[in-house]
């Protein structure tokens, strides 16, 4: 039940930021109902406002508690976050063995955390900079749909998985 809540969240922002998108970059969709053919691409900066506001972290929290528990009986887990996952990654900092965030250059890259050593990595997502079957767990979240070349992508996700792994 609280995952489809969250889901319907994220569904409501994905489809607002569309709308946003297509309304303040083509003057010419003013009033257009068809929004297919615009691509949600939200940077770093929006993403990091929209988990810092109420919505957003009723959307972090329903997720964090989805996907913490059965992470966190994993131990010497290999988690990495890929598109905007410092959201969620963040609460393993002290439990990882190795723990990153890897932002793809067409969302733009923040350092974080804020104290201690960078995690955050700018990527490219087609070329991901982890050795073959080095990561447990792959959180993926604002990825996919912002991928301008998606296969490319699966075939890195797939590559960095140990064979064990999920995501």
């Amino acid at each position: 039940m609280a995952i489809s809540g969250a889901l319907a969240l994220l569904l409501a922002f994905s489809e607002t930021s569309r709308t946003l998108a297509a309304d303040s970059s083509n003057s010419t969709f003013q009033g257009r109902r068809d929004v297919s053919h615009v691509l949600m691409q939200n940077d770093v900066h929006e993403l990091r406002t929209f988990y810092q506001r109420h919505l957003g972290g009723i959307v972090r929290r329903l997720l964090t508690a989805a996907h913490s528990r059965p992470l966190a009986q994993r131990p010497g887990l290999r988690l990495v976050g890929l598109g905007f996952g410092v959201p969620y990654i963040g609460v393993f900092r002290g439990e990882a063995t190795m723990l990153g965030a890897l932002m793809p250059a067409t969302q733009g890259a923040l350092v974080w955390p804020l104290s201690g050593p960078v995690l955050s990595v700018m990527v490219d997502e087609a070329l991901l900079p982890l050795r073959d079957a080095s990561v447990d767990r792959l959180l993926c979240v604002h990825c996919l749909e912002v991928a301008e070349r998606v296969g490319p992508l699966l075939r890195e996700m797939w590559r960095v998985l140990a064979r064990r792994a999920g995501c």
